[in-house]
């Protein structure tokens, strides 16, 4: 569900940019709003494909120190590393729905929309993390033939 979504995001990025030059360039009549939802879209986008990303584990991990680790302290580490990474999502989701609550009804110089709405990328973003620290974390604890590998298509 979510890579859909985001094909779609960075679809939208790509017409939307390609047009925005045609009718600068062409026509010498630029679309106003376009630079301003582009922005915004590519905001949503990299959230979006950075939780595919975490979730299916595709994101850049140095392995040469863990992978001379015993079991049980690879395990401790892994386990660890959710923890940490999820308090910061924790985090970023927090203080992101604060920014979003004092940015008020401010609304964009554009689009003329709620700036909440592009704000709400990075908690949103955020919270699906921390879904997926806690999946993982949970998952760790479990007997071995039920602690299957996630795909991004759970989230």
């Amino acid at each position: 569900m979510v890579e859909p979504t985001i094909v779609g995001v960075f679809g939208l990025i790509f017409t939307l940019t390609l047009a925005q030059v045609v009718f600068r360039y062409l026509f010498n009549s630029p679309i106003m709003w376009a630079e301003e939802l582009v922005r915004y879209a590519f905001v949503w986008g990299v959230m979006l494909a950075a939780s595919s990303m975490f979730a299916s584990g595709g994101h850049i991990a140095i392995e040469s120190f863990t992978m001379k680790l015993p079991p049980m302290l690879l395990a401790f580490f892994q386990r660890l590393t959710w923890v940490i990474i999820g308090a910061f999502s924790l985090f970023l989701a927090v203080y992101g729905t604060f920014l979003i609550m004092r940015a008020g009804g401010s609304k964009t110089p554009a689009l003329g929309i709620p700036i909440g709405y592009a704000y709400a990328a990075v908690p949103v973003g955020a919270l699906i993390w921390a879904l997926i620290c806690i999946d993982q974390l949970v998952r760790s604890f479990l007997p071995h033939s039920e602690n299957r590998e996630s795909t991004t298509e759970e989230y």
